[in-house]
């Protein structure tokens, strides 16, 4: 989920802090964006992000026109139970590996074995829970659902691991290389079964898992000529709290942003969760830029000591993130009108779902660098007692208006929750901010 940049060593980024020191201005940070380090890096990882985005998008357009509408609303279900159940088992104890290792100065290898030792104590129960609520709610066979499942839980989640490991030992460019190896993988898989007109579920889901499978492989033997433990150790200690409190964080943020179409079609509304759906599909796109911001900035983050350089970056990132996101929301107003004559009269209520979800754009873009700078103050548990409490709320939301107004409720939960999210982010940070730099103040006496 979260991407870090390039430079890998602690030293490295104490020329990085005192590049930013004094800076105020967005224009400033701009100017360090294109001229300085962090150039290199953000190029990166949009251009990753990108493929993956784009991916998606083709993904999307092929599924949704071979699937159907109703079908493809399921699609959507699949995914909203599935892709939390892949943060929580390993997106949770990766992070906690790169905190430990690229912060706090860990044993590298150590934070390796132990977030693949939690992946693989999880991955079953996680694949039981995903067929056990997804098999009756759905129409697809289940043998191919079953692969997606393990393909998505199994393939995916140990890739995720895989990345983690590749950044702490080769550098964030394996872990890229990887990303888009995957991408790549999926985007051939998509277009081959369509230009023989054979993209269905039941062969588009055993082919992911043998694409997963393929870039395991690849990046296992890239592993196999670095110093990495060749087995899973038993989390513990530190990086079992650590991952603990991030691995429930992402899951509840999974929940908050796609629990709402698994609904739509629990509720009976699978054509309009199809649209749905698809709407937040292509509205996903204008967040790409937001996440390379997050991906080339949260190693400087961590590596920030002095609490107020720490506020003084999250609000640098945060104006520029909230300036492009009101220019995306424009784009997307104005290109909404022209996605129902791309996808065919199936999809006409795309347009009004891209109108809707447009509020989530701006609101996406207030909490993610103040929850990273909660990161980087080492304040977990109330970082995730803030996700857990707007997830919860999103979902009262859900389970309130979606029976009664659809994906007008499904919208409303959304954009809701992200700004009591984006409000509670700035508070804690400000908060606990205040009282290490006191601390910080009082140390050096």
């Amino acid at each position: 989920m979260s991407k870090l940049p390039t430079d890998d060593s602690p030293s490295q980024n104490v020329g990085v802090r005192s590049k930013f020191r004094g800076q105020t201005s967005i224009r400033d940070f701009v100017h360090r964006l294109r001229h300085g380090e962090l150039s290199k890096d953000s190029a990166l990882a949009t251009g990753v992000e990108l493929l993956v985005v784009s991916v998606s998008l083709i993904s999307f357009y092929l599924l949704a026109r071979s699937l159907g509408k109703t079908s493809y609303g399921e699609f959507g279900a699949v995914y909203a139970v599935v892709a939390p159940l892949v943060t929580l088992i390993a997106v949770g104890p990766s992070l906690a590996a790169l905190q430990g290792g690229l912060r706090d100065g860990s044993d590298r290898a150590g934070a390796i074995g132990q977030s693949l030792g939690a992946h693989l104590t999880l991955v079953v129960p996680a694949v039981a829970v995903a067929t056990f609520v997804l098999v009756p709610s759905t129409t697809f066979p289940v043998p191919a659902l079953v692969a997606l499942i393990v393909a998505e839980l199994g393939g995916s989640g140990l890739l995720s691991v895989v990345g983690m490991a590749l950044q702490l030992t080769v550098g964030i460019r394996g872990k890229f290389a990887m990303q888009a190896a995957a991408a790549l993988g999926r985007l051939l898989l998509i277009v081959g079964l369509a230009s023989v007109h054979n993209l269905e579920v039941r062969t588009y889901f055993p082919g992911l898992l043998i694409v997963n499978c393929c870039v395991l492989v690849l990046g296992v033997l890239s592993l196999r000529r670095r110093p990495t433990p060749s087995s899973p150790t038993r989390p513990k200690g530190v990086f079992l709290r650590t991952s603990i409190g991030l691995s429930v964080a992402l899951f509840f943020l999974g929940l908050q942003a796609d629990f709402d179409k698994y609904l739509l079609v629990a509720f009976g509304r699978a054509e309009a969760a199809g649209g749905y759906t698809a709407a937040y599909r292509i509205v996903s796109i204008a967040i790409v830029p937001v996440g390379a911001m997050i991906a080339t900035t949260q190693h400087r983050l961590m590596n920030t000591r002095a609490p107020s350089e720490l506020i003084s970056l999250v609000k640098k990132y945060s104006k520029l993130a909230g300036a492009y996101s009101i220019f995306a929301t424009v784009a997307i107003a104005c290109a909404a009108p022209t996605v129902g004559d791309v996808l065919g009269r199936e999809y006409s209520d795309v347009p009004k779902n891209m109108l809707l979800l447009c509020p989530m754009v701006v609101a996406r873009s207030l909490s993610p660098f103040p929850l990273n700078g909660l990161l980087a103050l080492d304040v977990i548990w109330h970082r995730t007692a803030l996700i857990i409490s707007t997830s919860v709320v999103s979902i009262v939301i859900y389970l309130f208006l979606i029976p009664t107004i659809g994906v007008v409720g499904a919208a409303l939960g959304t954009a809701i929750s992200e700004l009591l999210m984006g409000a509670g982010a700035w508070f804690l940070l400000l908060h606990h901010s205040g009282r290490a730099d006191r601390g910080h103040r009082a140390s050096l006496g």
